[in-house]
Parts: C-alpha cells; structure tokens; sequence
C-alpha cells in the first residue's frame, strides 16, 4: 500500500515538474493579449477589453476587470499610527558574475516562434534613442533572443507600435536546478570572500 502511494506521488511529482509553463503573446490590429498557461489552468489578459480570463480545461472560471474601477469603499476612522521606524535600505550590487546567471536563466526558456516589431518612437527624441541604444546593446548580450525583435526607431513621432506573435516555454525542473545553482554558487563565493578578509586581516595583524 505504501509503496503504491509512492509510485503514484513520485508520478505527480514527474508530471508537475516536467509539464511545461507556456508564456506568449499576440499583437496586431484585431488581438492585443498576452496569455499563461501551466497543466489545464490557463490565463488570458486582453488589452483591448482590458479585463482577464481564467480557464480551467477550456472551461472559463472567472473574469477579472482590469479597468481599475473598485466600488467606493466605506469611510473608516482612521487610528493614529506609530511612527515607523526608517529601515536602512542597501542597493543591490549587479555585477558580470550576476550577468552570467541571467543569461543562463534565459537560457533555460525556449521558443517555440517569436517575432515582434516595434516601430515609432516616444514624445523625447533623447528617449528614444536612447532605449534603442538599450535595445543595440541587449542585441549583443542575447543575439538568439533579440533576433526576433526588431525596433525601428522613429524621431518624428510619439507613438510606439508592436505586432508580432511568440510562444515560450520552460520546465519547472530546469528552473528549480537554477535557483540550487544561484544558491550553491553565491554560497561558495561569500565562502571565498570570508576566507580571503580573514587572510587580509592576518597579514595587517
């Protein structure tokens, strides 16, 4: 009895890490939406009609609207609040290192067909070129990606526009292998970091 409540988990177990998670999207003059979906759960967001859809095996199980619009809620006395005390905030460092694990997270995402185009440009000429300075230089970092974008800048106008159509996927195993990798590595290096402070700190002693 046991052993057979093993197969079976051990069977979920292979099926929910080995199912893909579907990211994709479509763009042109009749669909504006991107979609999720994972097993039979699958979720729609329309940007036309401005409100998203949930499906459960093709059967939709609830609608949300996306417009903002919250029935005014009922006044409340507010109660004086203590003041909080100011958290000291530490700006993350980004170095080549963490560059390095982001393109092998990218890595671990497939396409199945992707092409967008964006045409236009924003109210700023400085600001369009400079994102299409940002789009040049991602271009370089991930070309397999980003050669199924293509931006054509427009300094005259302040309008963007997107068409295209793309389909990702990835696995939920090879996500959860990055996240022990990340943790293994970052381990190993504040490891070396503490091993290296102290060698400094001996040799100034």
């Amino acid at each position: 009895m046991l052993l057979s409540i093993l197969i079976i988990l051990t069977g979920i177990a292979v099926i929910l890490l080995a199912a893909a998670i579907r990211f994709g999207f479509r763009i042109d003059r009749d669909v504006k939406e991107i979609f999720f979906s994972y097993l039979l759960v699958r979720v729609v967001i329309d940007f036309r009609e401005m409100n998203g859809t949930v499906s459960l095996a093709g059967i939709k199980i609830k609608k949300i609207d996306l417009t903002g619009k919250e029935k005014p809620a009922e006044i409340k006395k507010e109660m004086p609040k203590e003041p909080e005390k100011k958290k000291k905030f530490r700006r993350p460092e980004f170095g080549w290192s963490d560059l390095h694990l982001l393109k092998s997270l990218i890595k671990k995402f497939h396409i199945k067909y992707l092409a967008l185009n964006i045409s236009g440009g924003l109210s700023d000429p400085y600001k369009t070129g400079k994102y299409f300075g940002i789009y040049t230089a991602i271009s370089g970092i991930l070309p397999k990606i980003m050669r199924h974008i293509n931006f054509y800048p427009d300094f005259t106008t302040d309008n963007l526009k997107f068409d295209g159509k793309g389909l990702i996927y990835v696995r939920p195993y090879d996500l959860i292998l990055w996240v022990i990798k990340v943790i293994i590595k970052k381990r190993k290096w504040l490891f070396g970091e503490s091993l290296y402070l102290r060698k400094k700190g001996a040799s100034y002693a």
